[in-house]
């Protein structure tokens, strides 16, 4: 049963204020995760598996959504991991929310240091048949694989941000359902693919990734 209707807008009021109410918005983030975190205990001691949700409305994750899109918001990673947290246990609330596709983006743009967490995310989604509807197989993909032909010479570090997304594409070959992925990208007429192994090949971007 979602928050009430009091509740849900005292939690977005909330995530929507500016850094002058930094502590509020933190707590609020902690409220969030921990609800989250109830959410995912097993509830059935059978053992039997059961569809989880999360009693969060769709305007809290939007604007939890929100904070995790602006890249000079000091709390991004933190939402960018609850957002990642979510998805594994209420994929329905996410995708309703527009979570997914912005994960996608965070995957190749997002925080360097949640690269690793986003791809073991959706590595567990794109496995059963379920949770794997969500996307679109090849063109989801690309969204994340094209930062790597995209990043060089852009932003402070863009030796970084080639290097977390060769790590991506490391996790990725090292599973079945990841791997998968990747020939279905190149299999497809999809030119992504092609386009990282011409960067990651070349002279410089090689020297970067591998430093």
């Amino acid at each position: 049963m979602p928050c009430s209707i009091g509740i849900s807008h005292f939690l977005n009021r909330s995530l929507t204020r500016d850094n002058k109410h930094a502590i509020e918005r933190e707590q609020v983030i902690k409220l969030i995760r921990a609800i989250v975190d109830i959410a995912s205990e097993p509830r059935d001691r059978r053992g039997i598996a059961e569809t989880k949700t999360i009693p969060l409305s769709e305007p809290i994750m939007r604007a939890l959504v929100a904070v995790a899109e602006h890249a000079e918001d000091p709390f991004r990673p933190v939402c960018v991991q609850a957002l990642a947290e979510t998805v594994l246990i209420d994929i329905d609330l996410v995708a309703q929310s527009g979570g997914i596709r912005f994960l996608l983006h965070a995957l190749g743009e997002g925080p360097v240091e949640v690269g690793p967490i986003l791809a073991a995310t959706f590595l567990h989604i794109i496995d059963p048949p379920r949770t794997r509807a969500y996307l679109h197989l090849g063109t989801d993909l690309e969204i994340a694989l094209f930062v790597i032909t995209d990043a060089y010479g852009k932003g402070a570090d863009p030796a970084d941000r080639m290097r977390s997304c060769t790590k991506i594409i490391q996790m990725m070959l090292r599973t079945w359902s990841g791997g998968k992925q990747l020939v279905t990208c190149s299999s497809s007429k999809h030119e992504t693919i092609y386009r990282v192994d011409i960067y990651l090949s070349g002279g410089s971007t090689r020297n970067q990734v591998h430093h």
